[in-house]
């Protein structure tokens, strides 16, 4: 199974799909999300979450971002999903 590249969450990410998972890793620091799971009866489980401020324009210089650690700026799948869908 070859993974496709994709953005996602603002972040090249590659894609990796089956037929009951499909996952994202970004190429800059390995995040793993979103995760997603394929049950039954087409239910579906995403247990990973994405910061809200991943499609933020930010320039690199930015002083909310880590400037000695850009590996962690992206911050996408560092927290599981409270909530079940």
């Amino acid at each position: 199974m070859k993974p496709s590249i994709k953005a996602i969450a603002s972040q090249s990410s590659w894609v990796i799909r089956s037929d009951h998972v499909e996952l994202a890793v970004t190429r800059q620091g390995g995040h793993m999300a979103p995760v997603t799971f394929c049950g039954g009866k087409k239910k579906t489980s995403r247990p990973y979450y994405v910061n809200p401020w991943c499609e933020e324009d930010l320039t690199i210089d930015d002083p909310r971002l880590a400037p000695d650690n850009p590996v962690e700026n992206p911050s996408i799948g560092h927290y599981q999903a409270l909530a079940a869908r």
